[in-house]
């Protein structure tokens, strides 16, 4: 993967701002994957993403959003189906210690097929 870019993008939270500023630059040094991390106001994050959808172009590769969303990703077929794809083609790249009941939300990133997203 080293040598890989990928582009993200969030909303201005204190949060957001440390993943971009700390952890993204982290990330690259220990992967050498580049990551671009932007950080912008919530209703450009909202734009940005609707644009994505409904013309195909690649803006961003991923999105930091609210999992409120999830039902928008999911209808447009805009969200990985991680379930599926942290058995299947993800399976390498997964740590195999990941136990996804530790985390808190899941319902919230659960689509109506029962998969996480």
């Amino acid at each position: 993967f080293a040598g890989m870019e990928i582009k993200v993008v969030s909303e201005t939270l204190t949060t957001h701002q440390y993943e971009s500023q700390t952890l993204a630059p982290a990330f690259t040094a220990i992967t050498g994957i580049k990551v671009t991390h932007d950080v912008i106001q919530e209703g450009d994050v909202v734009e940005k993403f609707q644009t994505q959808m409904q013309t195909g172009q690649n803006l961003y590769d991923g999105w930091v959003n609210h999992s409120d969303l999830i039902g928008t990703h999911w209808r447009y077929q805009q969200a990985r189906n991680l379930t599926d794809w942290m058995a299947g083609e993800g399976k390498d790249v997964t740590d195999p210690m990941l136990d996804v009941d530790d985390f808190i939300g899941k319902s919230f990133t659960t689509a109506p097929d029962g998969k996480l997203y």
